[in-house]
């Protein structure tokens, strides 16, 4: 019984606290380049371009730069942490490149039907501008999350980020997340640490809790028996 216990607080303790994030490469640390008209290197950080200049641009690894703004494409920047602070890593994204065009990028990622995921990222403002507004759209059959968030208060000392969390119920087996800045200074929201982890269902969290204090007991009675 004590083995059983043991086993099953384990397993499940092991479940709850090793959520994998669903998506991949949420802190951009992975990339490649291959110059024009994907990307240029401006030495700090490196501008991606979308359509209508390359057909589809992948090259931040699990994201996809998307549309086109007023004829020009869609372009984010990849900035270094030695021009400002990351959240996470050494790299983070500015949802704005060149001014008058603004970001979209996405990611597909599967999902099940029915289960509860959270959704959550950090942000900040490139502190070189104003600041900037970025919609958080999550779509499956449907629109399953729509948002936004404004950041003003960063500066290159202190990117004083904010962390957004929010829940989604899942409707297909695929669904995609994307963010699009919808202001086009230049200078926009800065995005880091992207994250999407399914959230225990209750059934789960008590079997947990259950094994957790089945295993208590048992320590407990064998410490008592230890000092009769």
């Amino acid at each position: 019984m004590k083995a059983c216990l043991l086993s099953a607080a384990l397993l499940l303790l092991a479940a709850s606290q090793g959520r994998a994030n669903l998506i991949v490469n949420g802190s951009f640390e992975n990339f490649t380049t291959s110059g024009a008209p994907n990307d240029t290197n401006f030495g700090n950080f490196i501008r991606f371009f979308g359509p209508p200049d390359t057909a589809s641009n992948t090259e931040l690894t699990g994201w996809t730069i998307t549309g086109s703004s007023g004829g020009n494409p869609n372009n984010v920047d990849l900035v270094n942490s030695s021009l400002y602070p990351a959240f996470a890593g050494n790299w983070s994204l500015d949802m704005e490149g060149n001014v008058g065009a603004s970001g979209v990028i996405q990611q597909s990622f599967a999902t099940t039907p029915g289960q509860l995921y959270q959704l959550s990222f950090a942000y900040g403002n490139n502190p070189s501008g104003s600041g900037g507004t970025m919609q958080v759209l999550v779509t499956g059959n449907g629109t399953l999350l729509d948002d936004s968030v404004s950041h003003n208060t960063s500066s290159a000392a202190n990117m004083n980020y904010n962390l957004f969390s929010a829940d989604f119920t899942a409707d297909s087996s695929t669904t995609t997340l994307q963010f699009e800045a919808t202001t086009n200074s230049g200078f926009g929201v800065v995005l880091d640490a992207v994250e999407v982890d399914p959230i225990p269902e209750p059934a789960s969290l008590t079997a947990w809790a259950l094994a957790a204090a089945g295993l208590a007991g048992w320590r407990w009675r064998k410490g008592k028996r230890a000092t009769a």
